[in-house]
């Protein structure tokens, strides 16, 4: 059994996966090769069918817990990881994932007292092996998208367990989580100048369009007007209407 400490806190990391049996073993050896050992490690498997769990019962003795059973989707699952949380933060690095070094964590928290809710760094975006660097924005452009990936933030699990992710979001419920945490729930944030994450391409929250939509819905969902940000969406629309527009006349010629 591991505990929190002052000088080290017990660190959650959390990894959700469905049908990644590609993926899941290359991010399970990078949490497990972290110098950092204060680490509780939990898997939540959304009932793979395509060898995922050969792969978790083969590191089972690395993972403190781990649940396979069928859930309401990306964010019902993680949550369901929150609540079985034990450690003072949690991280969520899903299947595909990873931390940026095997020194991250330790990095971040040996030695060093932390009096946020929120801290984040940067991440490098993983395209099919092809790393792009990505830096965090300044959180004011949290009024019309995330500031930084999950991946790269380590959340107290107190308050991750006061604030879970909305359900009612499919795509942009980390938008909205961290789009409350700033301008409604006066969460702390704190930055860290460090690659924390590498980041696989892909999910749902790229489909076209999709997490933007969301996004709309995520504010909209919030008192008062953000007349910013809806004028800000309906330019991000215009374009596709002027096109729709010009077919529909090309079709009439026709």
């Amino acid at each position: 059994m591991k505990n929190n400490t002052s000088d080290k806190p017990l660190i959650t990391v959390l990894t959700v996966v469905l049908n990644g049996v590609k993926f899941l073993e290359e991010t399970i050896q990078n949490i497990a090769n972290q110098t950092y050992e204060n680490i509780e490690y939990i898997i939540i498997d959304g009932g793979s069918t395509d060898g995922t769990l050969d792969v978790i019962k083969k590191y089972e003795s690395l993972v403190a817990q781990w649940i396979s059973e069928p859930d309401e989707g990306l964010y019902d699952a993680m949550n369901k990881g929150i609540d079985l949380a034990s450690g003072d933060w949690i991280n969520i690095m899903n299947a595909g994932d990873k931390f940026y070094s095997n020194k991250t964590i330790s990095e971040i928290f040996d030695g060093q007292l932390h009096n946020s809710d929120i801290i984040y760094g940067d991440m490098q975006l993983d395209r099919e092996g092809v790393l792009q660097a990505k830096k965090a924005h300044n959180l004011d452009i949290l009024w019309k998208k995330v500031a930084f990936c999950s991946q790269s933030a380590f959340i107290s699990t107190q308050y991750f367990k006061q604030h879970k992710f909305n359900l009612q979001f499919s795509i942009a419920a980390d938008f909205d989580f961290f789009y409350s945490a700033y301008f409604y729930h006066n969460a702390i944030f704190e930055y860290s100048d460090t690659i924390i994450a590498i980041f696989l391409h892909g999910g749902v929250s790229n489909t076209p369009g999709g997490a933007r939509k969301q996004n709309f819905q995520v504010i909209n969902s919030y008192p008062g007007l953000h007349i910013k940000f809806n004028l800000y969406y309906l330019a991000s629309l215009l374009p596709k209407l002027i096109e729709e527009k010009v077919k529909t006349k090309i079709r009439g010629i026709k």
